[in-house]
């Protein structure tokens, strides 16, 4: 009985040190170089309460509406669109999709239809408040569905969820500037 209970504890450890073992290789073969590395929420916040120039948004995801709203500030929940160097342009559906990121944008200063700010976008439409963007961080936690792929793209189970990395750029998630 003793060397039953000795011979099942051997396997039981030896099994736990090949799962270790395995686990330690996959994360060291799938681990990439840090290409951006996102902004936290707080930092976000405190940048858009110094300046007037920011604004933090986050992605919507709804067939028929805006692209993003303000999440932060005196315009909290108010649609709005944007144009120029949107994140839109670098990043693909895979940050946009199902899930919901958020971005600080730094404006040009230029805004079109100031007067709709505020307004739901079906009482906007065509002609809603849109800002132009200089640049944009993303906002952590970087969130990523990778449901919707094309066929040769690759999918994997664990993404950074402070950065954008190589594995981005090489799956066309990402595109360098």
């Amino acid at each position: 009985m003793k060397r039953k209970l000795s011979l099942m504890l051997a396997l039981c450890f030896a099994f736990l040190i090949g799962i270790i073992s395995i686990a330690i290789f996959y994360c060291k073969h799938t681990s990439y170089g840090i290409i951006r590395e996102g902004v936290s929420l707080d930092e976000a916040m405190q940048i858009v309460d110094n300046n007037d120039h920011f604004f933090i948004v986050t992605s919507q995801h709804g067939a028929t509406g805006a692209q993003f709203a303000i999440s932060y500030g005196e315009s909290n929940g108010a649609d709005v669109e944007l144009s120029k160097n949107t994140p839109m342009t670098t990043l693909s559906n895979v940050f946009f999709l199902s899930l919901s990121n958020s971005f600080l944008i730094k404006s040009t200063g230029y805004c079109e239809n100031v007067e709709n700010l505020g307004k739901p976008f079906h009482e906007a439409y065509p002609n809603v408040f849109t800002i132009e963007v200089e640049s944009w961080e993303i906002i952590t936690p970087i969130r990523r569905d990778y449901q919707y792929r094309k066929f040769e793209q690759r999918k994997r189970f664990f993404s950074p969820r402070k950065y954008i990395d190589q594995f981005d750029v090489d799956n066309e998630d990402y595109k360098l500037q």
